[in-house]
């Protein structure tokens, strides 16, 4: 009678001794549920809640006094859960790199290629032979994978290492003989130092060369099989041919060549990959066992699936890391060299070309010039940290001072106050133009408009100007001019008598009049992107109902020739599909550019004034508001609509990107949605010096400014060798996997382990700070949290100008979500007038339209690259707007 083996999986030990055992050793342990439990994965499984918190890295010297401290909790699992015999080990500090295949041939193979890499182990545990797990120390934290083999046979590699763990003493669930360590020590008889120390880089190296006899998928797809597979278990005669399982055998071996040629960079066809498959199987396998015989039509069927997968994205092959070319090459040179291109490029902007500028103008002025000279925008693509804004100051106080009016334009008016500063030391005097709603410098806690009441009210009643609204107004039957009752001690009107030797403003101010109190521009440095300014955030949606019935001038004439323009356009818009306008519709219903340009003339005489002044009580004030605002607010819509309509008629696009028919989402009625451009102000066009490290190309940035844009540097600078940035390909740091979509409010166990990096990362850098950049939402989530007070938050489109992060020990980026394709398209329409067509994002029944992925490659330190896949749209301008708000903000 065969005994039936002990539950703890150890002769003459139990549980609570092998733990024990174990502790001694310096090996942590946790509880493993009954082998013989319901549960599909009892045998192997902890049998405790928050075991997690076990599975995390540890130095040496920490694992140790942790194994230690751990008697009681032992001593506790003995008592609580009795049946719980089996004992595992958890990872984080242990790596446990597991060989789940079934080809013993295949397995003695992949054993060795871990010994070349990291070294031969004495701990080698095997649960259901063949299958193995090594077990090595970790030399640095590194995340667990899984990848299952593309034979589909079930097969896989895994890397236990955080937030996992494995079996290391009890009752396999279904071979039901114990758990054996057939190398050279276990941890009952060695400490975990005799196992050799590995590296993240090691386990990508490891990983690389099973790739070679076992093409794996990335990690974490599921270890399910796939059709086709066929048997798990591959079976060898004692000639070492495979005579059972060869259904999975070859499979394997067409994934195998498939991997071969892509290293290789060979062209993968159906019969390339056909005859190397079969060419080995026949090397490898029975071709004929118990009358079945395998032909190599069969490897034909399996290499056609493989190259259908290939094609529809569901596999990645790996590429030739030496062939692929990086997408970023580096272009960098000394930091001494970067500093001193940006000084001659910023001084020969201010010292030659503005000054010129202003010359040509004053003699064209003058009378001495037939022509009137045009002005130029200049992009100096400048790295962030090589001193582009201090260069720009510095060259622009010797011009200031040399008689140059020179106006700087920044993101915010807090950044404006930095300038501020630093033109100040250096001996000017410059002040930041600030908006109404703005605090007051000189009266602190107070608004720089003291009647903001009023404001809202000119707004609402669309005023074409509010300051001649509600702030001064002159009174023709009085001969007076009638003024604000805060007008003296108001902080917007008082900043319009200082005298400054330069001013600033920020990018919004660009897009309205130049302040008469600005006076003359000789030179205009933008600093950062300003483009988005002039992009609307969302369309300007009218349905043609409305249109049709809006009001007209009085008299006869005038009213007939309104109607007759506006019905032109509503017959155009109704015989069209929804999408862009279409020019030939607007030309059959009759509609010219001049017709278009008239009737916005006549839209604007029918502005309503809302008779406004600022001295009227409140209360007259908002009922006037009331009054005139919905009507005034669609005659300005009206003109609009009309501008984009002569515009777009006056050119050659067949179709319109700005003007679109849609339909009401609620009540289906049909739509004219209206993206229009605003552009850079013309009484702000100067000689124009642009300083952004991430600045779009010319293309993009020329219909915002309303210049011809010159590219003339893009500077990098080489940095120290201490510095370095570790990227993680394919992490799940997307809204829907942080579980940020929707309603959700977070994965709570992802932004756990997030914190506990960021705070672990935090107290190695201290006292200096760290820097963490991440979508809004998620920051607003790790801040709730509670972190470290050296930790520097940041979130995407709220970085730019932002010092604070320069001098961080070390920053940790989360993600970054891609801008919705659809958006992107409309915002490169509103830009370029005319409507995105791209076939590479057109998608399939079904299937949701997104981008488009490309070849490209991550330049490693060593100058090689990591071949990645990254989207792209293949229309210029909306790769252009993308790139801006994905990798442009992180750079």
């Amino acid at each position: 009678m065969i005994s039936e083996p002990p539950r703890s999986g150890v002769d003459r030990l139990t549980a609570l001794e092998v733990r024990s055992r174990m502790r001694e050793h310096g090996w942590a342990s946790i509880p493993i549920t009954p082998h013989d439990g319901k549960h599909k994965s009892d045998g192997k499984r902890p049998a405790i809640k928050s075991w997690d918190m076990f599975a995390v890295y540890r130095s040496e010297d920490e694992l140790d006094e942790f194994a230690k401290t751990q008697r009681n909790a032992i001593e506790s699992w003995a008592r609580q859960h009795p049946d719980a015999q089996g004992t595992g080990i958890p990872c984080g500090s242990v790596i446990g790199v597991d060989i789940d295949v079934s080809d013993p041939v295949l397995v003695d193979e992949i054993q060795g290629m871990a010994f070349e890499v990291f070294g031969p182990t004495p701990f080698i545990r095997e649960g259901r032979a063949p299958r193995r797990l090594l077990v090595y120390r970790a030399y640095e934290a590194m995340p667990k994978e899984a990848h299952k083999a593309l034979n589909g046979a079930g097969d896989g590699i895994d890397i236990q290492a955080v937030g996992s763990q494995f079996v290391a003493f009890g009752i396999h669930p279904k071979t039901l003989r114990p758990y054996r360590w057939i190398g050279a020590e276990s941890p009952l008889t060695a400490l975990p130092g005799e196992a050799p120390e590995i590296t993240a880089e090691q386990v990508a190296a490891f990983r690389s060369l099973v790739d070679g006899v076992l093409p794996l998928s990335a990690s974490g797809s599921s270890r399910k099989r796939t059709e086709g597979g066929g048997s798990a278990e591959v079976v060898r005669d004692a000639e070492g041919f495979v005579v059972d399982g060869r259904e999975a055998h070859l499979t394997n071996l067409v994934w195998r060549a498939a991997c071969g040629f892509a290293k290789r960079g060979e062209p993968l066809t159906l019969e390339a990959l056909t005859d190397a498959a079969w060419a080995n199987f026949l090397a490898t396998a029975r071709t004929t066992v118990e009358g079945r015989e395998w032909t190599k039509a069969e490897a034909e069927a399996k290499a056609r699936a493989a190259l259908v997968r290939v094609k529809q994205r569901k596999v990645k092959l790996p590429v030739n890391r030496e062939m692929a070319a990086p997408t970023y090459p580096n272009e960098a040179c000394p930091l001494a060299d970067a500093e001193a291109a940006v000084r001659a490029g910023v001084d020969g902007f201010f010292e030659r070309y503005a000054p010129e500028y202003r010359n040509a103008l004053a003699i064209f002025n003058g009378g001495g010039a037939l022509l009137q000279p045009v002005p130029r925008g200049r992009i100096f693509r400048i790295e962030a940290g090589v001193g582009k804004t201090d260069a720009a100051v510095t060259a622009a106080a010797r011009a200031i001072r040399a008689g140059l009016s020179v106006v700087f334009a920044v993101p915010r008016v807090d950044l404006g106050d930095e300038i501020a500063a630093r033109l100040a030391r250096q001996g000017i005097i410059a002040h930041v133009w600030r908006g109404r709603e703005r605090l007051d410098p000189e009266a602190p806690g107070s608004p720089m408009c003291l009647n903001l009441s009023a404001v809202a009210d000119a707004r609402q009643a669309g005023a074409w100007s509010i300051a001649e609204t509600v702030c001064e107004q002159r009174d023709a039957e009085a001969r007076r001019l009638v003024r604000c009752p805060h007008f003296e001690t108001c902080g917007y009107m008082r900043q319009r008598e200082a005298m400054p030797q330069a001013w600033i403003v920020t990018h919004a101010m660009l897009f309205l009049p130049l302040p008469a109190a600005i006076g003359r521009v000789d030179a205009l440095v933008i600093d950062e992107a300003f483009v988005s300014g002039g992009i609307p955030q969302k369309p300007v949606s009218r349905a043609l109902d409305e249109i049709e019935s809006a009001g007209v001038l009085a008299g006869p004439e005038n009213a007939s020739k309104m109607k007759a323009w506006r019905e032109a356009l509503i017959r155009a818009a109704r015989a069209s599909e929804d999408g862009p306008l279409c020019r030939a519709a607007l030309v059959a219903a009759g509609l010219t550019a001049d017709a278009a340009a008239s009737a916005r003339g006549f839209e604007q005489a029918r502005y309503a004034d809302p008779g406004i002044t600022p001295l009227m009580e409140p209360r007259e004030r908002k009922r006037r508001a009331a009054e005139t605002g919905a009507s005034n607010k669609l005659a300005r819509d009206l003109i609009v609509l009309w501008d984009e309509i002569a515009a777009f008629l006056d050119g050659e696009t067949p179709k319109s990107g700005r003007i679109r028919l849609a339909r009401d989402p609620e009540s289906g009625a049909r739509m004219i949605e209206l993206r229009p451009l605003t552009t850079v102000h013309a009484s702000w066009r100067a000689p124009t010096l642009i300083l952004d490290a991430t600045a779009p190309p010319p293309s993009v940035i020329e219909p915002v400014l309303g210049l011809e844009v010159d590219e003339i540097a893009s500077i990098a600078a080489e940095w120290s060798p201490y510095r370095f940035v570790r990227q993680i390909v394919g992490a799940p740091v997307s809204s829907t996997k942080l579980g940020l979509t929707g309603k959700g409010e977070g994965n709570a166990r992802t932004f756990d382990d997030l914190r506990r990096l960021i705070v672990l990362r935090a107290a190695l850098a201290y006292p200096r700070d760290i820097a963490i950049v991440a979508q809004a939402a998620v920051e607003e989530r790790l801040t709730g949290m509670g972190l470290p007070a050296n930790v520097v938050m940041g979130h995407f489109n709220g970085l730019s100008g932002r010092n604070d992060m320069e001098a961080v020990a070390g920053m940790i980026v989360i993600g970054q979500a891609m801008p919705p394709i659809f958006a992107m398209e409309a915002d490169a329409g509103s830009l370029t007038g005319v409507p995105v067509e791209a076939a590479d994002t057109m998608p399939k029944p079904g299937e949701r339209r997104w981008y488009a992925r490309v070849p490209g490659a991550i330049r490693l330190r060593d100058g090689s690259s990591y071949p990645v896949e990254p989207y792209r749209h293949s229309d210029p301008t909306v790769e252009a707007l993308r790139w801006q708000i994905c990798e442009g903000q992180l750079i």
